[in-house]
C-alpha cells in the first residue's frame, strides 16, 4: 500500500523547477504568483521532500505585457524590457509540471490500495486555499470521507456504477458550499465587510449562486493541489444530493456541490483519453 504524507509525485523526466524573486520594480502594477518547485527525476513516481506548502515564492507578472505607471501626468505605457521578459520566462513551470497537472493527468475510475493521511489532506487544502475566490469569500466546505464505515455509507448515496470508486479510493472529498459564507467577511475582507454582508443578506439567491460558483472553483483548486502533490483524482457529480446533504450537513444550510475521489489511480477501466474542443471552436479573442 502506498501512503502520502506531503509527497510530490514527479512526471516522467525533467529538471529542477526553479523559481526566484526579482528585484523590486517601483511604479509597476503587477500580479503576485505563488509558485513551487520540486526536483523531477527519471523513473521516479513518488519523491519525498519539502512539502508543497513550504515552497512559496513570488514571481511578478505584468498585466497584458504592459507596465502602467499612474502619476500626475496620467497613464504612461511602455513595452516590457528583455530583462522583464526573461523574468516571466523563468517563472514558467517546466513542461513536465504542466503535464502532471493537465495534459497527462487523468480522471480515474478504479484505485490501487493506498492511504491518504491527515498531513496530506491538510497540505492539499492549505495549498488550494491561496487560490482566488470572489471577494476572498471562500464559500467552499469540505468533508473528507476516509473511514471504511463512512465510505460504505457514502457509496450508498451515489449513482449505480460509482460505488466502487468510493470504496476503492484512499478518500473522497465532498466539495460543498455555505450560502452564508459572507458572515466571514469581517475576517476575510475587513475593509468592505459591512457593504458585502448587507448586499448578500438582501439577496439570498445571489448569495447562493456566488457560493456555488466559487465552491466549484475551490474544488478545482483542490484537484490541482492534489495533482501537484502526486495524488490522483476522480471527480464525480453522480450522487443523490438530498441524501448527502441530509447525512453530512444536517441542521445546516451547507449543500454538496460535487465529489472527488483521491488516491493512487489504477489503469483498470481507464479508457482512452476523450477528445477536447479545439481553441478555435470555443474561443474568441476581441
Amino acid at each position: 500500500m502506498r501512503s502520502w504524507s506531503g509527497c510530490i509525485r514527479t512526471a516522467s523526466t525533467g529538471a529542477h523547477i526553479g523559481f526566484g524573486q526579482p528585484d523590486e520594480m517601483k511604479g509597476v502594477h503587477r500580479h503576485n504568483l505563488r509558485t513551487a518547485g520540486a526536483r523531477i527525476t527519471r523513473h521516479t513516481r513518488i519523491l519525498t521532500g519539502p512539502a508543497f506548502s513550504e515552497l512559496p515564492a513570488i514571481a511578478f507578472i505584468t498585466i497584458n505585457r504592459i507596465h502602467k505607471f499612474y502619476g500626475s501626468r496620467g497613464a504612461i505605457a511602455h513595452p516590457m524590457s528583455s530583462i522583464e521578459r526573461d523574468r516571466i520566462a523563468n517563472s514558467r513551470l517546466q513542461t513536465a509540471s504542466i503535464a502532471q497537472l493537465f495534459t497527462e493527468a487523468r480522471s480515474y475510475n478504479r484505485w490501487q490500495d493506498s492511504f491518504l493521511d491527515d498531513a496530506a489532506i491538510r497540505e492539499i487544502y492549505e495549498a488550494a486555499a491561496f487560490a482566488p475566490t470572489s471577494a476572498n469569500g471562500s464559500p467552499g466546505r469540505f468533508v473528507w470521507v476516509r473511514s471504511k464505515e463512512e465510505k460504505e455509507r457514502l457509496a450508498g448515496f451515489v449513482k449505480a456504477g460509482n460505488e466502487i470508486k468510493i470504496l476503492q479510493a484512499a478518500a473522497t472529498v465532498i466539495v460543498a458550499y455555505d450560502p452564508h459564507f459572507y458572515l466571514n467577511f469581517p475576517r476575510l475582507m475587513p475593509h468592505a465587510a459591512g457593504r458585502l454582508i448587507a448586499m448578500f443578506q438582501s439577496d439570498p439567491v445571489e448569495a447562493r449562486e456566488t457560493a456555488f460558483r466559487n465552491s466549484s472553483l475551490q474544488g478545482a483548486y483542490l484537484i490541482m493541489a492534489a495533482r501537484a502533490l502526486g495524488i490522483d483524482c476522480g471527480p464525480m457529480s453522480g450522487f443523490n444530493h438530498d441524501l448527502v446533504n441530509g447525512h453530512y450537513f444536517a441542521g445546516t444550510d451547507v449543500c454538496a456541490n460535487f465529489l472527488c475521489c483521491l488516491g493512487m489511480g489504477s489503469v483498470e477501466e481507464l479508457y482512452p483519453r476523450g477528445a477536447r474542443l479545439t481553441f478555435d471552436e470555443v474561443n474568441i479573442v476581441i
